[in-house]
């Protein structure tokens, strides 16, 4: 049905409501057009689902490249140089410095 029955406000619509039902339903054009603008509608939103993704990954990516420069800093303005290798290789380690330096 077109038009869930949880919208329907007004018991003075039904008779609208079922009129415009019964054209659809007895319109094969109406009922193939009404799938082509549900499969445009789906494809609109899975391109624009897929742009978002996209972005959330791309500024998580630069995020973490951020954070990760900026601990390296840290340990080379400390002294640190040694770890550096660790906090590349190792992830606990790595969170184990992110906490340390607040980061």
């Amino acid at each position: 049905m077109i038009i869930p029955a949880q919208q329907q406000k007004h018991p003075e619509d039904k008779a609208l409501d079922d009129l415009i039902q019964f054209i659809y339903d007895n319109n094969p054009y109406l009922q193939k057009e009404g799938e082509k603008m549900c499969k445009v509608f789906d494809d609109i939103r899975k391109k624009a689902f897929n742009q978002g993704k996209e972005e959330g990954f791309g500024l998580g990516r630069d995020a973490g490249e951020n954070q990760l420069s900026r601990l390296i800093q840290i340990l080379l303005k400390n002294g640190r140089i040694g770890e550096i290798s660790a906090v590349t290789k190792d992830e606990e380690v790595r969170h184990i410095f992110y906490e340390k330096y607040n980061l």
